[in-house]
């Protein structure tokens, strides 16, 4: 089969070569074969009983490869052209946490989730074309979480050894009067915290001198000008926006901080042409980061086959400058939902084991603001308050802890499974598969020295 097939653009197939023809001679010295080398790039997901039979292999040859790609620089450097990078960067951030990793395999409990999203706003300043909620009412809900809870529910997660704090609000976490408390308790806590929110009310001096202690700012940027923004937005804040980011950006530098400020774009029928632009503003803007992303998987379906071509150019040709480092100090991500777009093929999905959705919730849980706690926060689309993926609910008789060691299962359902999900789960099936067979995880091929 010819990589271009698999690819979809002769630019990654003929780097790809070229990187095998460096690693050649590396490889035939140590008595390896190459065509295995490449296969487990082209498909990472593969259990490794699998390419022992595709290649007549013992577990001892495995072993000496996979050994052979951990240390080898030059090994690396492949997963930058493969159609699965995302895949392999989970494989290799799993494999290096061993003991968790292990711990959630057993089904062990309770075990922290890695990551607590907290939804803290019920209400919000935009009207962005993609919300799930345009066209309805938010919900007013009386019985909500206080600030004091909050910080208890914070610093239960905390004592529970989990490791980031993501406060998206749901709606506008800007606009929650619990946004200071939330935020000087996780950086007290040491956690990695991450704001999200889409810049409007951006402007307050004490919120800004809090920002700068923390991890990440995501703002919400989804057009290169004013006349887009107001298309997807449904409202007329671009320049606010913009020089809100430029406050931020230069109270980092003044205070010498190491928060990374970002930009976010959530791509759509809409804006899909303007991401060119939007990254040079991005740049202009002196972003630490930019991130491509989609709603849910089924926005990517929604394009029709002349907008899925010309959006897989225009992803493609990001992909191809970021490989060219024609970005700068701008880091670009193109999330894994786009995989669909720039390579199609799915046929990891048959190595899937079901069961392992279950283990989604110890990477990643979000609490809403009425104290309803959901396993991740995109499986399902819990901000939807989707029944089926709710663990439980914070309240004086119920804490975090309880909740996980008391949760139902979660329902296996491949449509409401997005991107971040899939690549967790067959990460997690390959890593099994390959204990089952032998391999432990420090052996991975993707756990680099």
């Amino acid at each position: 089969m010819k990589l271009e097939n698999i690819f979809g653009d002769s630019y990654y197939s003929k780097k790809l070569e070229e990187s095998l023809e460096e690693l050649l001679p590396s490889v035939k010295s140590n008595g390896l074969n190459i065509q295995v080398i490449k296969e487990l790039f082209l498909k990472p997901y593969l259990p490794s009983s699998e390419i022992c039979r595709e290649f007549d292999l013992t577990k001892a040859d495995l072993r000496k490869t996979y050994s052979f790609i951990r240390s080898s620089q030059k090994a690396k450097e492949l997963s930058t052209f493969t159609p699965y990078p995302f895949l392999i960067t989970t494989m290799e951030r799993l494999s290096k946490n061993g003991e968790r990793i292990s711990r959630i395999i057993k089904g062990e409990k309770p075990i922290a989730p890695e990551t607590l999203e907290l939804f803290i706003s019920q209400s919000c300043n935009a009207k962005c074309k993609f919300c799930y909620r345009n066209g309805h009412s938010y919900d007013q809900e009386k019985n909500i979480l206080s600030t004091p809870e909050y910080i208890c529910l914070i610093n239960e997660f905390s004592d529970m050894n989990g490791q980031n704090l993501d406060v998206s609000g749901g709606l506008e976490p800007l606009l929650s009067p619990s946004l200071l408390d939330v935020l000087k308790t996780g950086v007290k806590r040491k956690l990695k915290v991450s704001l999200y929110t889409n810049g409007i009310a951006l402007n307050s001096t004490n919120v800004i001198a809090q920002l700068v202690k923390i991890h990440k700012v995501r703002v919400s940027l989804n057009a290169a000008d004013r006349k887009g923004y107001i298309e997807i937005m449904g409202v007329d804040e671009f320049e606010r926006v913009t020089e809100n980011l430029k406050k931020l950006v230069e109270t980092k530098r003044r205070t010498k901080s190491n928060v990374k400020v970002g930009a976010g774009f959530v791509v759509v029928q809409q804006n899909y042409k303007s991401i060119p632009e939007a990254l040079t503003l991005a740049q202009e803007l002196k972003l630490d980061f930019f991130d491509l992303r989609a709603v849910e998987s089924k926005n990517v379906e929604d394009f029709n086959e002349e907008q899925r071509s010309e959006l897989r150019s225009i992803l493609t040709e990001v992909r191809k400058k970021k490989l060219l480092n024609e970005y700068g100090t701008l880091s670009v991500s193109i999330a894994d939902t786009f995989n669909e777009i720039i390579f199609p093929k799915r046929d990891y999905m048959q190595y899937i084991k079901k069961d392992l959705v279950n283990a989604l919730s110890f990477f990643r849980i979000t609490v809403t603001h009425h104290g309803r706690v959901y396993a991740l926060n995109l499986i399902g689309q819990p901000s939807r308050e989707d029944k089926r993926f709710l663990l439980g609910k914070i309240s004086l008789n119920s804490d975090l802890s309880s909740i996980l060691s008391n949760k139902t299962d979660v329902p296996y359902d491949e449509n409401s499974l997005l991107a971040h999900d899939i690549t967790i789960v067959v990460a997690l099936s390959k890593l099994i598969s390959d204990l089952e067979f032998g391999i432990n995880l420090v052996e991975n091929p993707f756990n680099w020295k």
